[in-house]
């Protein structure tokens, strides 16, 4: 019998109670007037009768008001009981929905991730590509144009300094996220490999400066320079083209560092969040064993979902990192490029 059922038990059982030593007392009134009546009984003899039957009487509210008293505690523990499993109910759908949150903000950073790391190999491409044209103002003695072509230049790997920065961000948040997530995390799509692959900037930052360089100690490019170096620049961190010239390079390099140091931290921290679940699994009785697998079990549909997503995300990343290579390849070596690296043709 639960708690409720004999609540309401009890509660019959005290009414029933209260109704047969109300009926009791009547009795005994019945019974004095019964007695008075015939007046074949003494006073002593209808005394003890009042007495036992007033005793029997008083014996029953007694154990009736005795059953109203544990009906009341039993009602108010009940009520406790269904408070306290109410609040554990939505103290459980709290912590569910906020589990939800956390997956779907988890896939939102890899998916935002992997389109920023995407956009690096047009952003680097269009630099070299502002740098071939560079090379060709330069070779046509074009003054004005070639600046132009340099600060465009100059704004593209701006933007992918941007991109790598917002990486790094990106991998800051999966890993707070991943550590209050209590299922298995989705990968983050950038690793040691895609950070390599963004060397190929540098390169490019170090063949725009030698183009420069080069432009800077010819009299009439210089003149147009320094009318220019002061000029403002639209490019995040840098106030003009003076600045983004001598800084971009090394700029570049940090945030690269930066994300690579962040990829590093979380591929050790993952290493270690395996073995830490190996030893606890092996420590731990069937029953733990088993609610790990049930806290971590997705349904079919879910997983197959997810390993669809992974399979994109790496396709698409293994293009854009082959994308990076090939820029790097195929770049040719400064000097090469429409005779720079001799003078200006006249």
């Amino acid at each position: 019998m639960n708690s409720d059922s004999l609540s309401k038990a009890i509660s019959i059982t005290s009414s029933t109670m209260r109704k047969v030593g109300v009926a009791i007392f009547w009795v005994l009134i019945a019974v004095d007037i019964a007695v008075a009546i015939s007046s074949h009984m003494s006073f002593s003899q209808i005394l003890v009768i009042d007495i036992l039957v007033l005793g029997a009487s008083f014996a029953v509210l007694t154990r009736s008001a005795y059953l109203k008293i544990n009906e009341n505690k039993l009602r108010t523990e009940v009520e406790k009981r269904e408070s306290a499993r109410i609040a554990e109910a939505a103290r459980l759908q709290a912590h569910k929905d906020q589990q939800e949150a956390t997956r779907k903000e988890l896939i939102d950073v890899n998916s935002n991730s992997l389109q920023s790391f995407e956009s690096l190999p047009e952003q680097l491409s269009n630099a070299e590509q502002f740098l071939d044209q560079a090379e060709r103002d330069y070779q046509e003695n074009a003054f004005a144009p070639f600046w132009n072509t340099v600060e465009l230049a100059t704004m593209q790997l701006g933007g992918f300094d941007n991109t790598v920065a917002r990486l790094a961000h990106f991998s800051q948040r999966h890993e707070a996220l991943s550590k209050t997530y209590e299922a298995t995390a989705p990968r983050f799509p950038i690793n040691v490999k895609s950070v390599g692959g963004m060397a190929a900037a540098v390169t490019t930052t170090d063949r725009m400066k030698t183009i420069v360089r080069k432009a800077q100690t010819n009299f009439q490019f210089a003149m147009i320079y320094e009318q220019r170096k002061t000029n403002q620049l639209l490019v995040a961190g840098f106030t003009n083209l003076a600045q983004a010239l001598d800084g971009m390079s090394s700029r570049i390099a940090s945030s690269i560092d930066e994300l690579g140091g962040n990829i590093s931290a979380m591929s050790s921290a993952m290493q270690e969040s395996f073995s830490t679940l190996g030893q606890q699994i092996q420590t731990s009785n069937q029953q733990i064993v088993e609610s790990v697998d049930a806290l971590h079990s997705t349904s079919q549909q879910s997983a197959a979902n997810d390993q669809s997503r992974h399979d994109d995300a790496n396709e698409r990343h293994d293009r854009a990192l082959e994308m990076l290579d090939n820029i790097q390849r195929h770049r040719k070596p400064t000097g090469f490029y429409m005779g720079v690296g001799t003078e200006p043709a006249t």
